[in-house]
């Protein structure tokens, strides 16, 4: 299907709280946010920064939300939409929202690459990466609850804290993807490598698609 323009940032997620994520996108220039068949919002600005979507609140709905410079703005859905504005962190932080905790919400959460922090709000302070990493959080040992991890570029190596490491070999241009793609309720580790359209996922399969 088409939907969107070109600049539009995903902004995939469930707003509707029925278990299935919808297609949605970020328009900058005209800051409006677009659920497909669903909902168009005015929110959001040119000077806001990157989109990050999570079910903040533990109701079951994404909530549609922006980090910039350290800034959390988040758009309550129900039961009357409502902003509110939350500081933590700062420029050059790596917004990683999820659920770090075992509960029912997704936790305001940064990556510092610069130091190797890992903040989550309210629960706790680790140190974990180098500079350079690219935080690559997600349910690596399908318990429920997200592990930090990090995809170090210059090495072609994927690191999941107290889990594993697995090499791969070193693309340049590899865009790093962490899902569920076989469907056993882990996510694994993935790479997609746009000059070639290869895909490559580890211990599942390798092919081409784009």
């Amino acid at each position: 299907m088409y939907f969107g323009q070109r600049n539009d940032v995903p902004t995939p997620g469930d707003y509707t709280g029925d278990g299935t994520t919808l297609i949605s996108v970020y328009r900058n220039h005209g800051r409006l946010w677009a659920v497909r068949n669903l909902t168009r919002v005015d929110f959001g600005s040119k000077l806001i920064g990157p989109p990050v979507p999570a079910d903040y609140t533990g109701d079951g709905i994404c909530d549609m939300a922006f980090f910039n410079d350290g800034l959390w703005t988040i758009r309550i859905q129900f039961p009357i939409p409502f902003i509110f504005e939350v500081q933590f962190g700062r420029a050059g932080d790596q917004p990683v929202p999820g659920n770090y905790g075992g509960g029912n919400s997704e936790s305001l959460v940064i990556f510092r690459p610069s130091t190797g922090l890992w903040a989550v709000r309210n629960l706790t302070r680790i140190y974990f990466g180098i500079d350079g990493d690219i935080g690559m959080p997600a349910d690596y040992n399908g318990d429920g609850v997200i592990d930090p991890a990090v995809y170090r570029p210059d090495q072609g190596k994927w690191i999941v804290r107290n889990i594993t490491t697995v090499n791969f070999r070193k693309r340049n241009g590899a865009i790093p993807l962490s899902a569920d793609f076989n469907g056993d309720g882990t996510d694994g580790m993935g790479l997609f490598i746009p000059a070639e359209g290869l895909w490559q996922i580890h211990d599942f399969s390798r092919f081409y698609f784009g």
